[in-house]
């Protein structure tokens, strides 16, 4: 209980930070105030992000962690958790390698969330402490009996290493090889603790080996039961897209890429480079190439040559696929679309219509798409490509594809392109207006939820109790298409509340939402009868979802324009001097001092040399958010 209460004390003021914050991306910003914004809603995420390890922890350690048994997929779950991570390692220029052993079935029985966070704070770990190379994530079957299979998951980095004597502490609670390293990379020291305890709930162990400066391999098992419902599915592979050709420089790529495609039935070679796959292609009758293009590829020098061979070899193949980090893909788009300008504008029809069929997909690539991706190529000849608006920027939603393929026909076959804006703008005017209403006694959150809500096109009336939201409804008789009631209230909750609602046989789905994050007490408030159950903060890809599940028509102007990327952090010159420097003028000033920084200086005995000089100071602090707000303050006043 005494949990559950603080996590409720601690998240409400921090979810309005977050909620107004993000409502205040989405105006109107010149960069420094972009860049300011921006700070926050980084230090208010680390916080929350703190706190939940604070609450996880205490929950394991108190025996209050209750597992979950379900049946999952472990090969959705393992790339599940690298698509979380896969920009942040782009952007640092790391190769990502995912080995995930077929053998492993298709569906196990446990808590798939519970794995998940384990295999991601072991990614997390391994992309902060490595700056260049590679992360292999190996996911094997151990060993299995009649009722349960053993999963072994290991991350191997490239990255700083781990002395001996220091690893045996790494698990303990808070605690990080050294302070500097806390200090130079962040974090709370918990992520570790709090896997190793998660892992041992599942039956496992969890382990280390490394050395300094030849990076790290984190490992661990965990007992999975089989499944209720065992998975039959079998992968095979249609036979006109073998003989394939796989082209990679990382030999683990190339054995992984290779492994798959022999479970699937293909007959598969290898290459590492792209003078050995042309010299194969002279030789060997080729239908499907998969071309996967190792960091850093950045470097158009680099990348000629590559080029040259596809340019070279185009014809040569029936189906080309080229698998590239996922912040590339545009770059490698539109050089695989001028190739298919200059084989056009030369008059070589089929040598561009084979470049304009080149299939550019993010790595490492999921199996399901890839297999996805292969199977298309064989029946249609072209591979339909989706993005998710809100989640993994370019990755390939090929479950999706007949849907869209229908839609797609369907569209071309009733309007002309120019129709379907004024068909789409006359079903929104048609549309009765979404009403919302919103029980919720934070003013923060009141105005963060609403005006997100109102954003996306409904109708929002807020109260700050669950009595003026049953007064409205049971008393007054208005009637709304969906409720949001926060949990907690004054005077009345969400849950006495809701209850009311119910037993006056009024048809509303009413949705709860908490600040808490215990599975327990959100699968309590399920139980409760609730038609939804939602964690605070409510951003506006969580409202969308909620309102388009439950009829709201959204607008083509409902989504706001995606916001210009933060601007990068400017640098503060090493190169000014000071005459003096003094300690105390970095001090935390009294809550009353509303002097200027500059007569602050003064006080503190730093001076300037001739009347006319500008005070000139040198800033060393290693944190961000601290970095800006003295330098703003200083800047503000001249300095």
């Amino acid at each position: 209980q005494f949990l559950a209460t603080m996590s409720h004390e601690m998240r409400t003021p921090l979810n309005g930070i977050i909620g107004v914050n993000q409502l205040l991306m989405e105006t109107p910003l010149d960069d420094e105030q972009r860049e300011l914004v921006g700070l926050t809603k980084t230090s208010a995420d680390s916080l929350l992000s703190l706190i939940n390890d604070i609450l996880d922890l205490t929950r394991v350690e108190s025996g209050k962690l209750e597992l979950e048994y379900l049946d999952f997929d472990v090969r959705n779950t393992v790339e599940d958790a690298i698509d979380s991570i896969i920009m942040a390692a782009s952007i640092k220029g790391i190769e990502v390698i995912s080995a995930i052993h077929t053998s492993i079935p298709a569906s196990v029985r446990g808590d798939r969330d519970r794995l998940k966070q384990v295999v991601l704070n072991l990614l997390s770990n391994a992309i902060k402490f490595t700056q260049s190379g590679e992360v292999e994530v190996r996911a094997e079957l151990e060993s299995e009996t009649a009722t349960h299979h053993v999963l072994r998951v290991s991350v191997r980095d490239t990255g700083i290493g781990i002395p001996q004597g220091a690893q045996s502490k790494l698990f303990n609670r808070f605690t990080q090889v050294d302070s500097s390293t806390t200090r130079k990379y962040g974090g709370s020291g918990l992520g570790l603790a709090i896997s190793k305890q998660l892992v041992e709930l599942m039956s496992g162990t969890m382990g280390v080996s490394s050395m300094p400066e030849r990076g790290s391999s984190f490992w661990f098992t965990v007992v999975l039961e089989k499944a209720q419902t065992p998975c039959t599915e079998v992968r095979q592979l249609p036979p006109d897209v073998s003989p394939m050709l796989v082209i990679a420089q990382n030999i683990s790529t190339r054995n992984m890429l290779a492994g798959y495609l022999q479970t699937w039935g293909a007959d598969v070679s290898a290459a590492a480079d792209e003078k050995e796959a042309q010299i194969y292609l002279h030789a060997h009758q080729t239908s499907t190439a998969i071309i996967s293009l190792t960091l850093p590829v950045y470097d158009l020098i680099v990348l000629n040559p590559i080029m040259d061979f596809l340019v070279a070899s185009i014809m040569e193949v029936r189906f080309w696929i080229i698998l590239c980090p996922i912040n590339f893909m545009g770059k490698i788009m539109d050089l695989v679309a001028d190739m298919a300008n200059i084989f056009a504008s030369k008059g070589e029809t089929l040598a561009a219509q084979a470049a304009r069929n080149v299939v550019v997909m993010a790595s490492p690539v999921r199996q399901g798409v890839l297999f996805d991706c292969l199977t298309q190529l064989s029946s249609k000849g072209v591979y339909r490509k989706g993005v998710e608006d809100d989640d993994k920027v370019g990755e390939l939603m090929a479950g999706r594809q007949r849907n869209q393929d229908e839609t797609a026909t369907s569209m071309d076959t009733t309007l002309a392109p120019g129709d379907v804006d004024s068909a789409v703008s006359n079903l929104e005017s048609e549309a009765p207006p979404f009403t919302v209403l919103v029980a919720e006694d934070s003013a923060a959150n009141q105005m963060a939820i609403k005006r997100t809500l109102m954003k996306l096109g409904a109708t929002v009336t807020v109260v700050a109790d669950g009595s003026e939201a049953v007064d409205l409804v049971i008393t007054q008789g208005e009637r709304y298409d969906l409720a949001l009631f926060d949990v907690n209230m004054p005077i009345l909750g969400g849950v006495e509340a809701m209850k009311l609602v119910r037993s006056a046989s009024i048809d509303m789905p009413v949705i709860a939402i908490t600040a808490s994050s215990e599975d327990t007490q959100l699968q309590l408030l399920a139980d409760e009868g609730f038609s939804m159950v939602t964690t605070k903060p409510l951003g506006s890809s969580v409202c969308r979802d909620i309102l388009v599940k439950y009829g709201h028509v959204l607008s083509t102007s409902s989504d706001s324009a995606a916001q210009p990327p933060l601007p990068a952090t400017p640098s503060i010159s090493s190169r000014r001097s000071l005459d003096r420097y003094s300690r105390r003028s970095f001090d935390r000033p009294s809550p009353r001092s509303s002097k200027p920084s500059a007569a602050l200086l003064s006080e503190s005995g730093v001076g300037k040399s001739h009347k006319n000089d500008k005070y000139v100071v040198l800033l060393v602090e290693d944190n961000v958010t601290s970095q800006r707000i003295v330098q703003r303050i200083l800047e503000r006043d001249g300095i």
